[in-house]
């Protein structure tokens, strides 16, 4: 009875946003801001608000997904291919380790020293 009862805790403690994760995908055949309806159309059940969670950087070809679940690769990129697309490649973001910490700010943290490193590569 004691080992159910510790188990039930330690279900109940574990945070539901550990499932969560956030991707980035690497779509080379992306051309215009259209062509992410389809892609946000195969992710609506995996994420909360398929207009936010999926992201598009079109200067760079990337899909970034917010996810309620994690997903496996194989997943991503067979409803990108349902989409119409094919996946160059797949990175998974870290996630926040701060609750008031966005998977945004996380990508923006990881952005930063690598702009840092290009302004300094800039100066004579």
């Amino acid at each position: 009875m004691n080992k159910k009862m510790i188990l039930l805790f330690l279900i109940l403690c574990i945070p539901f946003t550990a499932l969560a994760e956030t991707v980035k995908v690497f779509v080379p055949g992306m051309v215009c801001p259209l062509c992410l309806v389809g892609i946000q159309k195969q992710f609506k059940k995996d994420v909360e608000n398929p207009k936010k969670d999926v992201l598009l950087d079109l200067e760079n070809k990337i899909v970034t997904i917010h996810t309620k679940k994690k997903l496996s690769d194989a997943a991503i990129k067979q409803k990108i291919k349902n989409s119409g697309y094919e996946v160059k490649s797949i990175e998974r973001v870290p996630t926040p380790t701060d609750p008031n910490e966005t998977p945004s700010d996380v990508l923006q943290k990881d952005a930063l020293p690598n702009l840092e490193k290009q302004e300094e590569a800039k100066k004579p």
